[in-house]
């Protein structure tokens, strides 16, 4: 479910309109930073590409459930952990396959209502991204917007480069309760207060020589390392 929360500076993001409208308004700190050297690598995800996986323990039986990507770009430069992008996911599109479950995921714990939106804004890539045709390990660090609040995060992801093709996957842990979100009951009895998630997605990669648009493409694809 997103070098690549994955690397990003000056860049305004390739989400559609759609996905803006269903936004809350996104925080401050979301705006562009310092800008990046040239010669960086864009990474934007495809939504219909990429799937996200959830998982609650239960006593009996772990809840398990999706939630839909909405998109995101990312810029990262290739010479330092610098990163600045977003990835965008629709909190109201979390199903478990129970409806009654599935409200209560959405109007007690999410109150998707009132805070639509989960953002993961990426600061730092810590690794280097693949060359064509090769693999890589990193550390995506950033903020996650959830809930109407930001919390630190930090997620290994594995990267599989196939010409300007993107693959990255990652499983992490999110602490809901922790972060101020609601313990459900009754159909939730006894469930964990952490979230396992799986985020699978694929993108792809080009070379630009600025962030800003002051200079057009270097290429449409970065050419083999």
């Amino acid at each position: 479910m997103l070098r690549a929360r994955l690397l990003l500076p000056v860049l305004t993001l390739a989400l559609p309109a759609s996905s803006l409208a269903i936004a809350q308004q996104t925080p401050s700190h979301t705006k562009p930073s310092a800008a990046i050297p040239a010669r960086n690598i864009e990474i934007h995800f495809d939504p219909a590409s990429t799937q996200i996986h959830f998982k609650v323990g239960n006593m009996l039986r772990d809840v398990r459930g999706t939630f839909q990507f909405k998109g995101g770009a990312l810029a990262v430069d290739p010479d330092s952990t610098l990163a600045q992008g977003e990835l965008l996911v629709d909190a109201t599109t979390g199903r478990t396959g129970n409806a009654a479950r599935d409200k209560e995921l959405q109007e007690e714990v999410l109150e998707s209502k009132h805070y639509p939106s989960i953002f993961f804004h990426v600061e730092h890539l810590r690794g280097q991204l693949p060359k064509a045709n090769g693999s890589s390990d990193v550390i995506a660090e950033g903020m996650l917007n959830i809930h109407g609040a930001d919390h630190p995060l930090q997620i290994k992801v594995h990267l599989i480069r196939v010409g300007n093709a993107l693959s990255a996957t990652t499983h992490f842990t999110v602490p809901y309760v922790e972060w101020g979100m609601k313990n459900p009951r009754g159909s939730f009895f006894h469930l964990s207060k952490t979230v396992a998630v799986d985020v699978s997605a694929k993108g792809t990669t080009r070379t630009v020589a600025t962030i800003n648009g002051a200079q057009s493409n270097d290429s449409d694809e970065e050419g083999p390392g």
